[in-house]
This record gives C-alpha cells, sequence and structure tokens, in this order.
C-alpha cells in the first residue's frame, strides 16, 4: 500500500475513533497508552498528547477499588497477580469476557462510573500484541439506580412501619414475587426463596383457605380489586394466629389479564383490639339490660303498694279529723304523690333506656290537645297566681298523626316547671309551623330564668341548676331527661 493511502485510512481511522460514543483507549502488551481517542479526553480531561506512550491506564483508575478488585480476581481466577495493569487484563489473557463497571479518575480528582470493555489486541499467528478497551459514561444510569434503590429501601421502612407487604403473580409462569415486609407477615422463611402458590395456600388457616382460594380465583377472572380478611400463623408458632387484611386486583396487558398484584397487611392487632372493643360493649349492654329490667321491676312493684298507701290516705282524709290529724294526713299525702311521680319518672327511664318504650300512632286534633292541657294544668297554675295563657296560630283543626299522650307528658312537664318557678306571672303554650312543616311547641313564662351554664345540666338525669332548688321547690331531676329522650324517639329535639 502506497505511503499516500496509508496516511488516508489512518486518518479515517482516526475519524471514526474520534466520533465514537464511547471513549476508546488502547495500549501495548505492557499497558503503555497508544491511542486516545476525542470521547476519553471529553471524559477524564486529559489530552491524548499527555498520556499516548507515557502513561498506562491506571493513572484515571481508583487506586482502592484497583487493589480490591485484584484480590477478588486473584480468588475468582485462581490467580496471583500485583494490583495494576494485569488486574485490568487477566480476563482478557483467560481468554474470557472482561466487562466490568469502573470508576475512573479525572484530571480534576473527580470521578466518574463507566462499563469498561477490554478485548486482547492480536497479530495473524494469534500472539496478544496490545489491549483495546472501550469505555462507556453510566453516572447517569448509577444515579438512576442509586435513586431507585434509595426509593426501594424507603419503601421497605415504610411497609415495615405499617406491617404492609407488596406482592405479584404472574399467571404465565406462576411466579410469585414478595417484598421483605411479606417474609414478617407470613411463616415462609426469605432462604427459602420466592413462595409456591400450593405452599402459600397451605399456611392459610383451614377455616379461611376456601374463601381465600375463591377470592383470589373471582380476581383472575375478571381482575376486580377485592379486599378480604384471613388468618395465618407466626412461623415459630403455628398456634398463634396472625390476621392478614389483603388487597389485590388484576395485571391487565391488551385487556388480557396476565398476572394479579396487591398488598397484605398485618391488622392482627386492630382485630384484637375490636374484639376487645366488642366485648366490653356486649358485656356494658347486658349490664345496662339488667340494671334497666331491675329499676322497671323494682318501680313497677313498689309503685302497686304504693296505690294502695295513697288510696287509704283517701280514705282516711274523708273521715273525722282534728286540725293536727289532718296536717300529718296532708304531709303524708304530699309525700306518698312524690314518691308516686318518682316511680313513674325511673320507670318511664327505665323503659326508654331498655329500648321498651311504645309509641301510638294515631290521629289527633292539635288544637284539641293544647286546650286539654291547659284545662289539666289551670288550677294548679291559679294556686301560684299565674294566668295560663294558650296561643294558636291556626283555629281551625289540624290533624297530626302520632303518640299524643307522650306529647302532652312533655308539655305538661314543661308547664309543671313554669308554675313552679313563677309566681303572679303568666305563662304561655303554643305552637308554630316551620317552613318545612314542622310543629315548633313552646312553653314562656316570666320567672326566675336560669343562667346559660346551669341550662346544660337540665337534660341529665338526677341534675338541677341549683341544689338549692330541690329543697326550695321540690323534684327529682328526671322530668326534663324523660323530655328530652321522648322527643328524640319521636324523631323530636327539645331546648331552652
Amino acid at each position: 500500500m502506497k505511503k499516500n493511502e496509508l496516511e488516508k485510512s489512518l486518518n479515517f481511522l482516526n475519524s471514526i475513533l474520534d466520533s465514537a460514543s464511547h471513549g476508546v483507549i488502547s495500549t501495548d502488551i505492557d499497558g503503555t497508552i497508544t491511542s486516545f481517542n476525542k470521547k476519553a479526553e471529553q471524559m477524564l480531561n486529559y489530552s491524548a498528547k499527555e498520556l499516548i506512550g507515557k502513561q498506562n491506564p491506571g493513572i484515571f483508575h481508583d487506586i482502592e477499588q484497583v487493589i480490591s478488585r485484584t484480590e477478588e480476581f486473584n480468588k475468582k481466577l485462581n490467580i496471583n497477580i500485583e494490583p495494576g495493569f494485569k488486574t485490568f487484563v487477566c480476563h482478557c489473557d483467560l481468554n474470557l469476557k472482561n466487562e466490568f463497571e469502573w470508576t475512573y479518575v479525572r484530571k480534576d480528582g473527580s470521578k466518574l462510573p463507566v462499563l469498561l470493555s477490554i478485548t486482547a489486541i492480536k497479530d495473524e499467528n494469534g500472539i496478544t500484541t496490545g489491549y483495546l478497551g472501550l469505555a462507556r459514561d453510566i453516572s447517569e444510569q448509577k444515579r438512576l439506580e442509586e435513586d431507585l434503590a434509595q426509593k426501594h429501601s424507603d419503601l421497605e421502612v415504610a411497609q415495615s412501619i405499617a406491617h404492609i407487604g407488596s406482592w405479584s403473580f404472574s399467571l404465565k409462569n406462576g411466579k410469585i414475587e414478595w417484598s421483605k415486609e411479606m417474609y414478617n407477615i407470613f411463616p415462609e422463611k426469605v432462604e427459602d426463596g420466592e413462595p409456591e402458590f400450593e405452599k402459600h395456600k397451605s399456611t392459610i388457616h383451614p377455616d379461611d383457605v376456601i374463601y381465600w382460594e375463591a377470592v383470589v380465583q373471582k380476581c383472575i377472572e375478571d381482575g376486580k380489586p377485592y379486599i378480604m380478611l384471613f388468618r395465618t400463623h407466626k412461623i415459630d408458632n403455628k398456634k398463634e394466629t396472625v390476621w392478614v387484611e389483603a388487597r389485590g386486583q388484576g395485571i391487565f396487558h391488551n385487556d388480557e389479564i396476565i398476572g394479579l398484584a396487591g398488598t397484605c397487611q398485618n391488622v392482627t392487632e386492630r382485630v384484637l383490639k375490636l374484639e376487645k372493643i366488642e366485648e366490653h360493649s356486649r358485656k356494658a349492654q347486658i349490664a345496662e339490660k339488667a340494671k334497666a329490667d331491675f329499676l322497671a321491676n323494682m318501680s313497677h312493684e313498689i309503685r302497686t303498694p304504693m296505690n294502695g298507701i295513697i288510696g287509704m290516705l283517701e280514705l282516711l282524709n274523708e273521715t273525722q279529723l282534728d286540725s293536727e290529724q289532718q296536717e300529718m294526713l296532708d304531709t303524708i299525702s304530699q309525700s306518698s304523690q312524690s314518691l308516686l311521680t318518682l316511680l313513674s319518672d325511673i320507670l318511664d327511664i327505665s323503659k326508654i333506656e331498655a329500648g321498651k318504650m311504645s309509641l301510638e300512632k294515631i290521629n289527633f286534633d292539635l288544637n284539641h290537645l293544647l286546650h286539654s292541657v291547659v284545662r289539666l294544668m289551670d288550677f294548679r297554675a291559679k294556686e301560684t297566681g299565674n294566668k295560663l295563657l294558650l296561643s294558636l296560630p291556626v283555629k281551625n283543626d289540624i290533624w297530626l298523626k302520632g303518640d299524643q299522650t307522650r306529647i302532652r307528658q312533655i308539655l305538661m312537664n314543661y308547664i309543671s316547671n313554669a308554675i313552679k318557678f313563677t309566681e303572679n306571672g303568666k305563662i304561655e303554650i303554643g305552637y308554630k309551623i316551620s317552613s318545612d312543616n314542622n310543629i315548633i311547641f313552646h312553653v314562656k313564662d316570666n320567672g326566675i330564668g336560669i343562667s346559660k351554664g346551669d341550662q346544660e345540666k337540665l337534660f341529665q338525669a338526677f341534675s338541677q341548676a341549683d341544689t338549692s332548688i330541690t329543697r326550695r321547690f321540690g323534684g327529682t331531676g328526671l322530668g326534663l331527661i324523660i323530655c328530652s329522650q321522648l322527643a328524640e324517639i319521636m324523631d323530636g329535639k327539645v331546648y331552652f
């Protein structure tokens, strides 16, 4: 080949090397650099003139990594070489594939991860005369791998905290893949590798396995999301139950289900807490019912002899008595009536709390009901010098359907309180019809009033605004709580 043609061929090859996307570096048999392309110059910030014929690749390798790799290769290949150029080419010398990740050190000291592939250059007789290295910058790939590893690590931490593991199942090959936390939930061991479907199914509680299999099979068929709760057991104790909440759905490709994926969470603590709450609730309901039944029975049993006592007192009142005897009889009668009222109140509360308070649903005239209430309470109002007024927004008959007896009981309780705490005043009873056709009753008086703070106590059983009120005006503190509960049963409410 003529000299000009040879130069043209060399220039052409150099152009190819300089336009390559990889760093191309060649050495002679002893490791001295013989070529160093443009990409290599960009990667390492060295110029070709600084290195060709003067240095070997060790100048831009991380020395600690070279030492570590030398120990690794000596053990792996059963050889004995010193850290240096031979570390880079020992695989070539043994006719083995030579492609590894290495760390380059740039001229300014910064580091660059590369994937370096080295091949031996041989003459026509097969004798190695040098080596050719192709280096690819993998810094972006490493960054992505590190980001992915960090996210995977963060996910494992999050799963560990929440006791949630993730899984996937391939319908094509039956392979199951688990996250690390799954091995903390189920009895399978990490060292046994990825679990097998049938083996995993055998760890499900016998009473739950048919349900578990049916849910999974349905998802395989339609791919729709599911949530199920089942039991497994601890790895070291088959008798210790672990409750698992599993969620899953199908994995689709071109509208075809190719697998399942989902999560499993250890919810044993939550289930045990719910069981305790349910047990406490059940016991509380039993105790509450027993208390309500006892109060109802006792108040009923006591009311019977009390009615007998009151009846005998009424007969005794018709006999000839002197003034002192009459005064004592009046005191006994008043006390008996108060006790009977208390027993009736207790019986009403017991029925309400036991859920045995039944309501009538009959048609009644609202105006007629209010007229009857005023007639019943008018005499008591006059005894305290009060005037009982009736305010009716509608004069015509207003027919409603409900329990007029309980409505009358609530109104009479409010009027009774108004009479008790008002002297020589006015008490008005009435109603108005709201825009949504609800009836709003009112009882107004100009008595002693009650503070905002004390109003909150009025609907608590056995509670009154001021303990001195009991001594001065009497009462049990049960009336308003009964009114409140009766109103709630009738889908209403009472307030001040």
